[in-house]
């Protein structure tokens, strides 16, 4: 606990004056660390812990020290098509970095591994001005992406995990980030076949 306090107190104090880092806060939890990694106007973090981004904008989240996590948050499309969510991967050159890639948009979702995509779903889509809950469960080499409760992809990857989850919008896209939770993934075996 000590340990963490600490921790907490060094990242508080390095973000001091720092326009592109920002910290969400719940509770007596360890805070999610946001990064805006491009085009600072394009991103709004709000007083009510979300965020809204627009095309032009890239942000990266974590929480600190954690490697294998469940990402969970609710997504609203205010403008556009859609976002990219880069998970698995480094925050800096990320798309040059090994990734996976979810491409969660108006008319399907894509889920790319190292620019080759794995995985299509005609039925899980962005519906404009409709909230929607993305939950991204990542642990060694398994995951399991869902939305809506509606399963995108669960599998296993060679890609090694990273802390980051890294959101781009669409070219003229916006969208509504809230409810936004990382914490520790307990492993996730349960949801592959049992092998025989």
């Amino acid at each position: 606990m000590k340990t963490n306090n600490i921790i907490i107190f060094l990242m508080l104090l390095s973000l001091g004056c720092t326009p592109d880092r920002f910290l969400i806060r719940h509770s007596n939890e360890a805070p999610i660390d946001g990064f805006i990694m491009q085009n600072i106007d394009s991103v709004d973090v709000r007083i009510d812990q979300s965020i809204i981004i627009s095309s032009g904008g890239v942000i990266a989240v974590r929480k600190i020290p954690l490697t294998e996590q469940n990402f969970d948050m609710t997504i609203e499309l205010l403008e556009g098509t859609g976002a990219d969510f880069y998970f698995k991967t480094a925050i800096d050159k990320f798309k040059e970095h090994p990734n996976l890639m979810l491409n969660l948009n108006t008319s399907s979702t894509e889920l790319f591994e190292n620019n080759n995509l794995i995985t299509k779903v005609d039925s899980i889509k962005l519906i404009q001005k409709t909230k929607g809950r993305l939950h991204i469960r990542n642990t060694g080499n398994r995951f399991l992406i869902t939305y809506n409760c509606d399963t995108v992809k669960y599998g296993t990857t060679k890609v090694e995990n990273s802390e980051f989850l890294i959101i781009k919008p669409h070219e003229s896209s916006k969208l509504k980030l809230g409810n936004i939770s990382i914490e520790e993934e307990d492993y996730i075996d349960y949801f592959l076949p049992e092998k025989k």
